[in-house]
């Protein structure tokens, strides 16, 4: 029996040998946890080209649509990637978005291989910056202004029914009920990144933000206890600017981390830091200690 020119192809990619690591790391992108962009590199003639030949074989053979585009034939342009996709895809795409939509229409896992990358260095910024993120933003199932405020702020404005819920307890009682409470949130926002659940994931927002204000509120009033009016302006800007530090630098960590890392494996990080922090939450928290007849004299006095 006759064979095609691509099935001889396909049968020469998967007789690749000497590859098992590197196959192994491409194997990720089929899992639902796995990377969503992964860079192959090294010299020229060392076999990156065969290497992505014979994984794309792989993938196919799995019921996956893979896409591969050359950049040495594509204008290294916004318009150029955009056009080459269109060839690929059909239709006619104007943004990051419409590509990333088309990409998802094409199936339940999709792999579009970018090959002779190193000639797209100029247009790098806008793949890195509106391309991958608005694949990023149709793994989560949505492209509304509406939603992503919603996935926003399901983590931010809880915080607020931190202070009458954590009102409720001791000072250390407080912070380790908020940091158990936040714990089971970072949980199920790794958990929802995992499986690509929006609803999940806006859940899991909205429980570590409430978990976030009470152990918070908790922490404050406990500085504050016995103190004196007079002092609680500094203290607060203390609280604040530790707090915000402590928010930043993360974030500025992570924000670089980005380039390297999966949005799923940094919010992995995010957990394992929020461990750490639930486990020293509850050993070291303690309440304040009881105020001193003079404290309160003082406090009446102010």
């Amino acid at each position: 029996m006759s064979l095609t020119v691509r099935q001889l192809m396909d049968e020469q990619a998967a007789g690749l040998v000497g590859r098992d690591d590197e196959m192994a790391l491409l194997r990720q992108l089929f899992g639902g946890g796995g990377p969503l962009v992964v860079f192959v590199h090294g010299i020229a003639g060392i076999g990156k080209s065969a290497l992505l030949e014979a994984f794309a074989v792989e993938a196919r053979a799995q019921g996956t649509t893979v896409l591969r585009l050359d950049c040495r034939s594509i204008e290294p342009t916004e318009r150029g990637f955009l056009a080459a996709l269109e060839d690929r895809t059909g239709g006619q795409l104007s943004t990051a978005e419409d590509a990333a939509a088309r990409l998802g229409s094409l199936g339940d896992r999709v792999v579009l291989m970018v090959d002779t990358y190193e000639l797209f260095r100029i247009l790098d910024p806008w793949l890195r910056q509106a391309f991958v993120p608005a694949l990023t933003i149709e793994q989560l199932g949505t492209r509304s202004p509406l939603v992503l405020g919603l996935v926003f702020s399901a983590y931010i404005a809880p915080g607020v029914l931190g202070a009458p819920i954590g009102g409720r307890f001791p000072p250390a009682t407080g912070q380790r009920i908020g940091i158990l409470v936040f714990l089971v949130g970072m949980a199920g926002i790794v958990g929802s990144l995992a499986v690509g659940n929006l609803g999940v994931f806006i859940v899991a927002s909205v429980l570590a933000g409430t978990g976030q204000g009470i152990a918070v509120s908790a922490m404050i009033r406990g500085i504050l206890h016995g103190s004196q009016v007079s002092d609680r302006g500094p203290i607060f800007g203390a609280i604040y600017l530790l707090s915000y530090c402590g928010a930043a630098i993360p974030s500025l960590i992570s924000g670089q981390l980005s380039r390297v890392f999966t949005t799923f494996e940094l919010a992995c990080g995010y957990g394992a830091l929020a461990v750490v922090a639930t486990a020293f939450v509850l050993v070291f928290a303690k309440n304040p200690l009881p105020a001193t007849s003079s404290t309160l004299t003082q406090e009446v006095a102010s």
